[in-house]
């Protein structure tokens, strides 16, 4: 990205902030935009950010542009929240295209010039795209019971003399692998979790317990979500589930 290219996303930045009208920045955003600090969970797309920002707005919330440069690929906002008086200093990642892809709230603005002046990391040749947890457990028919309970499909199987040893499951943009482990599985020494969201996180839960499952009560997960809750899978892996902020 040339100088020209910053600048104009940097133009772009402050006519939206001047003007008040923030749904004016989707065409700043990358699809896959992640905003760090947007509530409980954060926001992982741009449609959420723009609806965060809707909801924030529609409650009365302003968001004022204080001040706004520019250090390598990263701009650094300075913005006061109005009413209140909230003030929040906000790092942008921005891609070679001047998309903003990452946004991180602040409310220390010496963090956030570490951050701002912070050298980028070097982008891998032919950096990975995806990563799908391949998990051990004792039967995997009896784990893909389970994991349909969180609306999970059976995309590939492998039976070797009729046997069903591995299976792929995806749910949305979620996957998971299961394999047959010979030993048995011991899911404390795993030193693993597995950390999923949902819309309806009340609904899920009882849907999980009138299918025998048990999941705890939904729980405060602050620093983190606000609301989440704990279930357990056939071998004992833990599921944590969050409320997803729309």
């Amino acid at each position: 990205m040339d100088e020209s290219d910053w600048q104009r996303t940097a133009d772009a930045v402050r006519t939206v902030f001047g003007s008040g009208e923030l749904a004016r920045l989707q065409p700043l955003l990358a699809p896959d935009v992640r905003w760090h600090g947007a509530g409980p969970g954060g926001c992982h797309s741009a449609e959420e950010v723009l609806g965060w920002i809707g909801t924030r707005t529609a409650e009365g919330t302003r968001f004022r542009l204080c001040g706004l440069r520019r250090m390598d690929h990263r701009l650094l906002l300075h913005v006061a929240v109005e009413p209140g008086g909230e003030e929040v200093y906000q790092v942008l990642t921005l891609d070679t295209a001047g998309r903003i892809t990452r946004l991180l709230d602040y409310r220390d603005p010496a963090v956030a010039e570490r951050d701002l002046t912070a050298p980028g990391p070097a982008r891998a040749v032919g950096a990975v795209e995806r990563l799908v947890p391949f998990v051990n457990v004792r039967d995997v028919a009896t784990s893909i019971v389970f994991y349909r309970l969180l609306g999970f499909d059976v995309t590939e199987e492998y039976r070797p003399g009729g046997n069903l040893v591995w299976a792929a499951l995806r749910c949305g943009d979620a996957e998971l692998m299961l394999t047959q482990h010979e030993e048995p599985v011991d899911a404390a020494r795993q030193g693993v979790l597995f950390y999923l969201y949902s819309g309806d996180l009340a609904g899920l839960r009882e849907h999980l317990r009138a299918n025998g499952a048990t999941p705890s009560e939904i729980a405060d997960g602050s620093p983190g979500p606000s609301e989440e809750m704990r279930v357990d899978d056939p071998d004992g892996y833990c599921l944590m589930i969050a409320q997803r902020v729309r």
